[in-house]
């Protein structure tokens, strides 16, 4: 562990810094630290989050990241990038950071018309051992390495999945009205998913909207309807 440890700090004091991209203007205000957050004490290892050294369940995982219980704050969740598209490609952090940017404007353009929760900050979760890896580049002089994760933190959303409810024969005709509202604020916000999907849709209430509604709790996939194909004849 201490000779990988030592090669990944060294290798990060020769390699050229890589820069995070700039946040939209819009986005600025909401990129803050994860301590001002509650989130000083959740970790990421592997693939998973951990809080004092208990590993966390996700709420949902995909390959763009997993979703969890805000630690501190019942009412949101955090969704923390992954490292890669399933297995067959590997994100770099510039390529994460980049991904999860462009997902918090769309999560806050769901939000706007009423499509999807509240995007509450932007933040980065650090890996289990970067206290270690902390200490052990100022002993030695050197740069540590970050090995830190982007972090989206969003409102929760209090329901169902479209998806659990079909699953358990509770889906109703109110569902069915609020699946198709939801499709009509889309539609007439010019917006589009790739992602529209029974376990990305869920019926149910937040802080700020305490009413059933649908909700497109996965923004990564949306897309301005103009560059959706024409459709086949």
């Amino acid at each position: 562990m201490v000779p990988c440890l030592l090669a990944a700090i060294a290798l990060s004091a020769r390699a050229a810094p890589v820069e995070a991209p700039a946040p939209p203007a819009d986005l600025a205000a909401l990129v803050l630290p994860a301590s001002a957050l509650g989130l000083g004490d959740m970790r990421w290892n592997a693939g998973a989050a951990s809080l004092g050294g208990a590993t966390l369940d996700a709420l949902g995982r995909g390959d763009f990241g997993a979703v969890y219980a805000h630690p501190a704050e019942p009412s949101q969740v955090v969704k923390i990038s992954a490292d890669g598209f399933g297995v067959t490609r590997h994100r770099s952090l510039q390529d994460m950071e980049r991904d999860a940017l462009a997902e918090a404007a769309r999560t806050r353009q769901l939000a706007r018309i009423g499509a999807g929760p509240e995007l509450v900050a932007v933040t980065r979760v650090s890996h289990r051992l970067q206290p270690l890896l902390d200490r052990m580049a100022a002993f030695f002089r050197v740069p540590a390495p970050d090995w830190s994760r982007p972090a989206l933190v969003k409102e929760r959303v209090i329901g169902r999945t479209v998806a659990d409810l079909r699953r358990t024969g509770d889906w109703t005709p109110r569902h069915e009205e609020l699946a198709r509202e939801l499709r009509a604020r889309l539609r007439a916000a010019g917006l589009r998913s790739l992602d529209m999907h029974d376990e990305n849709v869920m019926i149910g209430r937040t802080a700020r909207r305490p009413y059933d509604e649908a909700h497109l709790v996965d923004a990564g996939g949306v897309r301005s309807a103009l560059s959706a194909p024409a459709p086949t004849p």
